[in-house]
């Protein structure tokens, strides 16, 4: 147990019982009296670096899901680059797989597929979800520009 002016931390480390590789994890606490370690804990694994998340199907292309993993990767780290990478890997299966034909602007991709009515329903109704959670009226500058690193939510 250590202490720094941001607060105290810890690491734990234990041997995984099925690869027998080393798994650590890193334990703070806002707190920074300095007298003990109390306020918000916050405990999560930093190495192996995992993501929690589902993983990709073999059958995803790896242009696409090279995203997608990335994206959950640095999610615990960076919220705003899981989100610009998410972005990214979003427009480019619009563009590749759905042929949109606007590429720079999220939203109006998102709406010509939602149009097509050749899209089945799951998915036009998931991507108007999307829309809807990204709250793109409330952020404009989440649907107009891919490469701008805007704040992100809690579950956006």
């Amino acid at each position: 147990m250590n202490y720094a002016k941001t607060g105290w931390w810890w690491t734990f480390a234990a041997k995984c019982p099925v690869c027998n590789d080393m798994i650590v994890w890193l334990l703070t606490s806002s707190d920074t009296t300095g007298t003990s370690p109390t306020g918000s804990m916050e405990f999560r694994m930093v190495y192996p670096k995992a993501s929690g998340r589902p993983p990709v199907p073999a059958e995803v292309p790896t242009e696409f899901s090279e995203d997608y993993k990335e994206a959950c990767l640095v999610f615990g780290d960076s919220p705003k680059a899981s989100a610009a990478l998410s972005r990214r890997c979003l427009q480019h299966i619009l563009r590749e797989k759905a042929q949109v034909t606007d590429h720079n602007n999220l939203a109006k991709a998102i709406d010509e597929v939602v149009r097509d009515p050749t899209i089945p329903t799951d998915i036009s109704m998931t991507l108007d979800a999307v829309r809807n959670i990204g709250n793109f009226s409330a952020h404009p500058n989440k649907s107009l520009n891919t490469g701008e690193i805007v704040p992100v939510e809690p579950g956006e």
